[in-house]
């Protein structure tokens, strides 16, 4: 795909400056916080939702023009390309506000995550967002066969742990014997020498959000096609087991949607972070 010319560059310029100036004119009286969403208009779906204040829908459209910049290009992402492929077809994205007026950032959030959500279970296709709406967790889609998630109590030891490995079960779980949780759980797993070689590595299977079954990791055996499994013991009491995780993945949301485990580590005090499968490493509350 050629880069957009100069002159491109500079008609469309124009264009987003225009919509940024009404944008922050409206803002603080008749828009206020609202939810976004950005259209191909070669087939109509939606591609991009988004949430924010003053010009915010419009800055997708910058990202993309300083990537298509031939004077000093930044990497595409997704979304940016999308955004450049619409316009090599001589065509302007379709952005348009679909509610507004919420006072505060996390009203604003909690309807957002009700439109991708709707968007994500029609026939429009997946979005493009780099993980799921703030709040997705608490506000978000919840399937027929998660309902037994909400009612147990979101996963917070009361000890510190360390290393926590959280691996997707519920596929396996349908071909294992008796849906043995210890035969789901323990492999096997693409999981390096690094991940393998921690001693105090504690292994929990996942069924959509439910803790299943929570295991000390003894030691790891090579299995089929690069991949392991590991030996373990079953943990009593560890707070790990037979609660909701839903704040953990959508952490790393974006990362377990493609089929990976991921790493966890609590302090004890109600705090967690993401040590595999998220680039923010920051402590974070539970929720």
């Amino acid at each position: 795909m050629e880069a957009v010319s100069m002159h491109e560059i500079q008609s469309l310029r124009g264009l987003i400056e225009n919509h940024e100036k009404l944008l922050n004119e409206l803002s603080a009286e008749h828009l206020k916080h609202y939810v976004y969403l950005l259209r191909d208009p070669r087939d109509n779906k939606v591609f991009y939702v988004g949430e924010g204040v003053g010009a915010r829908a419009v800055s997708h459209l910058n990202e993309a023009l300083k990537a298509e910049d031939p004077g000093d290009p930044k990497e595409h992402t997704s979304k940016t390309r999308r955004i450049a492929e619409i316009w090599h077809a001589d065509e302007y994205v379709d952005w348009q506000i679909v509610s507004r007026g919420y006072a505060s950032q996390r009203e604003a959030e909690i309807a957002e995550a009700a439109v991708m959500s709707g968007i994500n279970a029609s026939q429009n296709g997946q979005l493009l967002n780099a993980r799921a709406g703030n709040h997705a967790a608490v506000h978000g889609a919840v399937l027929p066969t998660e309902l037994e998630t909400l009612r147990a109590r979101p996963v917070d030891p009361a000890n510190a742990i360390s290393s926590v490995y959280v691996f997707p079960i519920q596929n396996a779980l349908q071909e294992v014997a008796d849906n043995d949780v210890y035969a789901a759980t323990r492999g096997d797993w693409g999981i390096g020498e690094t991940w393998r070689n921690r001693s105090d590595a504690v292994a929990v299977g996942l069924d959509r959000g439910l803790s299943k079954g929570v295991f000390k990791i003894e030691r790891w055996m090579p299995a089929d096609q690069n991949k392991w499994k590991f030996d373990g013991q079953p943990i009593a009491n560890s707070g790990l087991n037979n609660a909701r995780w839903s704040h953990i993945i959508d952490a790393a949301r974006g990362y377990w949607q493609r089929g990976n485990w991921i790493a966890v580590e609590f302090d004890g005090e109600h705090l967690f972070r993401i040590i595999r499968g998220s680039a923010n490493g920051e402590w974070q509350e539970i929720s």
